[in-house]
């Protein structure tokens, strides 16, 4: 809300008041109670910008063409004047690598009218070599803005830059700067225990390390735009991301509903527009498929997936779960579980690309073991013979696994009451044993974990099998400073790192030569 003309100059005070409504709306999506806790009230940053009279409100850059040789870059700018004289001034653009030095600068003599706002298209030439941004390499270059009046600088600001080229291939899966990349995704809600949604920005940015941490390379948004502090971290840990509306399950009134996700949508691109980690524009339905409400749904789908296009032509739309043919027509990258119905849309739709949006193998708590429904052990088997299935598909460009951390809610509280127990990691983001097995498959960086603990009271003396996870190719296991023997990895299909598990004679051996409790590693 702009209240530039509702200020009171001189001695005169100026009082801003803000009224939060939370009540529920059939025009304003979310329209449906889910699985995760609805919080209220004020819990992002709040800032009133202060500016010059005359001064840049946008710059977004697009990158027509880009490789290893050479990088295009296009920069579109709004400069306003609230000013009742025209104004003539410099604008310029500077163009800084991820070092900090000086390869591209843009001048242009900009005229605006008293009282109103232009608009400036530049083409930025070319840079040559660009460092290119991926997981593995984010090189980050930014984009120093100034606004001159002669020498003297009238405004100034700065946006993110990253070189890199994408697409999904229906045959082939994901492809980041000519290569493919299988999207090791997850997904996360902006809750802490005792915080409810008013994370600090500090937060957010160790919730973003620690997914990383975890081999992750992508993660959705799940069910919201998620604060500016998760994007700025995703640029510049490697994340990729598929970012999205709260568009769920249901839909609302409309044409009201449809007005108010387009402004959404609008809000959306405008502020995380410049962010390299961004490749898809996501709508999160799950949409009932009655023939009641398919129509609605197919509304309320194609406006918002044109709206993105029209924004943003160069990030392709995302849905989780569309749930009728003429829903998963609309959009350019269909997400869809692993399952026998998935490989039969493949086989009737070939030219459509397909991942796994979101996945869940198993409710676990912290701590639980003895391969019951909602045990630490079983968990693990579940996920891997899940992450095995996706990594058999090569046409599926990868899945994000919900959840990263347990989190509040009501529907899925069967391990602890109100918490839904999807994660990777418990509330307060200790690791279960799930997140260790993630990254034996998924990072680089030497690792090794001991699956369970080893307190069985009552068990002294009894066998017990050794399942360890981790991406060495050999791990020895010692008992109290005693070597009982090492283990190569096992290359099995669809998984890269395997250690002592399965019925292997290694775990026999384990079981036979390990007794009692452990006392040191």
């Amino acid at each position: 809300m702009d209240v530039t003309d509702c200020v009171k100059y001189g001695d005169a005070d100026n009082v801003l008041t803000v009224k939060v409504d939370n009540l529920f709306r059939d025009t304003l999506p979310p329209t449906v109670k889910t699985d995760f806790t609805f919080y209220g009230g004020i819990y992002r940053d709040v800032r009133l910008p202060v500016f010059e009279p005359t001064y840049v409100s946008d710059v977004f850059w697009s990158t027509p063409s880009v490789s290893e040789q050479a990088a295009e870059i296009r920069l579109q700018s709004r400069v306003v004047n609230k000013t009742p004289q025209a104004v003539e001034l410099t604008l310029v653009h500077e163009v800084l690598d991820p070092s900090g030095r000086l390869v591209k600068c843009l001048s242009i003599p900009v005229q605006i009218p008293p009282r109103e706002a232009v608009e400036v298209t530049q083409d930025g030439g070319t840079v040559t070599n660009p460092r290119l941004w991926s997981p593995d390499f984010p090189h980050l270059y930014r984009i120093r803005t100034s606004l001159l009046d002669r020498s003297r600088p009238v405004d100034t600001l700065e946006n993110p830059l990253g070189f890199r080229w994408f697409k999904f291939d229906a045959q082939r899966g994901f492809f980041l700067n000519g290569k493919r990349v299988q999207l090791q995704g997850t997904t996360w809600h902006q809750m802490y225990p005792g915080m409810g949604s008013a994370l600090p920005n500090s937060q957010h940015v160790k919730d973003m390390e620690v997914i990383r941490a975890m081999g992750v390379n992508f993660w959705r948004t799940s069910h919201y735009p998620h604060d500016p502090a998760t994007m700025e971290a995703s640029d510049r840990l490697g994340l990729m991301v598929w970012e999205e509306l709260p568009i769920l399950k249901e839909i609302g009134n409309p044409p009201e509903y449809i007005a108010n996700c387009l402004t959404m949508a609008d809000e959306m691109i405008r502020r995380d527009l410049n962010h390299p980690s961004i490749m898809v524009c996501g709508i999160a339905l799950e949409g009932n498929a009655r023939a009641s409400v398919v129509k609605k749904v197919v509304g309320v789908v194609g406006a918002v997936a044109g709206r993105y296009r029209h924004l943003d032509p160069s990030r392709p739309v995302g849905m989780h779960e569309p749930r009728g043919d003429d829903v998963e027509a609309l959009v350019d990258v269909v997400g869809l579980g692993v399952a026998r119905k998935t490989d039969e849309k493949h086989r009737r739709f070939p030219n459509r690309p397909y991942l796994t949006a979101e996945y869940s193998a198993s409710t676990m708590g912290r701590g639980i073991y003895g391969g019951g429904p909602e045990s630490e052990d079983r968990a693990c088997q579940n996920y891997e013979e899940y992450l095995r299935q996706l990594n058999l598909r090569p046409w599926m460009a990868g899945g994000a696994i919900w959840h990263q951390f347990d989190y509040e809610g009501e529907t899925y509280d069967t391990v602890i009451p109100h918490i839904v127990s999807f994660g990777m990691c418990d509330l307060w983001r200790i690791p279960k044993d799930v997140y260790y097995f993630h990254q034996s498959q998924w990072t680089t960086k030497p690792m090794v974990h001991i699956m369970g603990h080893w307190t069985w009271p009552e068990a002294e003396g009894q066998a017990r099998s050794v399942k360890v996870f981790s991406n060495a190719h050999e791990v020895e296991l010692f008992l109290n400073g005693k070597s009982l023997g090492s283990k190569s990895d096992v290359s099995e299909a669809g998984l890269t790192h395997l250690h002592a598990c399965g019925p292997s004679p290694i775990r026999r051996e384990f079981s036979r030569r390990w007794r009692g409790t452990r006392e040191g590693d």
